[in-house]
């Protein structure tokens, strides 16, 4: 007998979508992450299919990667195999997904400045945009699309995979999510002797903290619902840190990708300026950073998660 399709259709996974609660199975909450985010997701699309909605794109974009970083945060309460496959999938989208939001941001600084000396560029991005958003919407139409909705759904709406695991192991929200928390602190923090004294890391290593804080920030969204407004605090230390973090990758990729299109332009000696311009916002946002660094150490900012998890008691 095969089993009953799942439906991908909003309203029904809507009607499917139950809040997590503190006494959920960790595997359960991870579900209901899974399938709150592929609302999020199907939500986009009709935006994406029917012009260049840059929010769309993001807001899809952001669906996909939470997924993933929900998938590897509780991995461990999973078989291995359908977890492997739904994760490859999310790749392959958010890396067609990233490749037009990377235009747009590039696009929105280069737009910003008002310079006539950047027309030659912004017109060759912008038909590079194009695209890069044509493949999108190839993709989104495509069967391999569909047959992720299809995997990511099932996988969100199956069965509690610690539904028959008894006391005492520890498997219920309230009981994991603190740890799970302050692993992904810990992630965080081991950053910390590498801003002692004089250091200063490179890119490469500013880049690496970042992701470090949005899978701590994520993690911590993940579980905002129970954990209740005394969370909101950190979350909006985290989004410093992280909106401080962005601008500085942002800087060092378009001065990657602008260096790249110089060799397509005819007048490339335009971008001069605003490659000095970009490596020295890179180097005054790098050089700003342990300041906003010490202050997420600080016991204050610490202590907005400690009180947040409290709620879980």
């Amino acid at each position: 007998m095969k089993p009953t399709p799942v439906s991908i259709e909003i309203p029904a996974l809507q009607e499917a979508y139950v809040a997590i609660t503190a006494t959920d199975t960790i595997s359960a909450a991870g579900r209901k992450i899974a399938l709150n985010e592929l609302i999020q997701l199907r939500q986009q699309e009709d935006k994406i299919q029917s012009g260049n909605d840059q929010e769309a794109v993001h807001y899809m974009r952001v669906a996909s990667r939470r997924t993933r970083s929900a998938l590897s945060l509780l991995k461990s309460y999973y078989k291995r195999k359908p977890l492997k496959s739904l994760n490859k999938g999310l790749g392959k989208i958010a890396d067609t997904l990233g490749a037009v939001r990377d235009f747009d941001v590039l696009l929105i600084d280069l737009r910003g400045r008002e310079d006539e000396a950047l027309a030659e560029a912004i017109t060759s991005l912008e038909a590079s945009r194009i695209r890069a958003h044509d493949d999108l919407t190839e993709a989104i139409d495509g069967r391999k699309y569909k047959a992720l909705l299809t995997e990511w759904a099932t996988f969100a709406t199956a069965a509690d995979d610690l539904g028959d695991v008894a006391p005492p192991t520890p498997i219920q929200v309230r009981h994991l999510v603190p740890v799970l928390l302050h692993e992904q602190l810990a992630a965080v923090r081991g950053f910390d002797p590498l801003f002692e004294g004089e250091l200063q890391p490179d890119y490469d290593t500013m880049h690496e903290l970042r992701i470090a804080f949005k899978r701590l920030r994520y993690a911590t969204h993940f579980f905002s619902e129970v954990l209740g407004s005394p969370v909101e605090p950190f979350i909006a230390d985290m989004k410093a840190i992280q909106d401080h973090l962005g601008r500085l990758n942002d800087l060092v990729v378009f001065g990657q990708a602008l260096t790249k299109l110089k060799s397509k332009l005819d007048a490339p000696d335009a971008l001069d300026g605003l490659l000095n311009t970009y490596q020295t916002e890179a180097e005054a946002q790098s050089s700003q950073f342990k300041a906003v660094w010490q202050k997420f150490n600080s016991r204050t900012v610490q202590k907005h998660l400690a009180d947040s998890l409290l709620v879980l008691r």
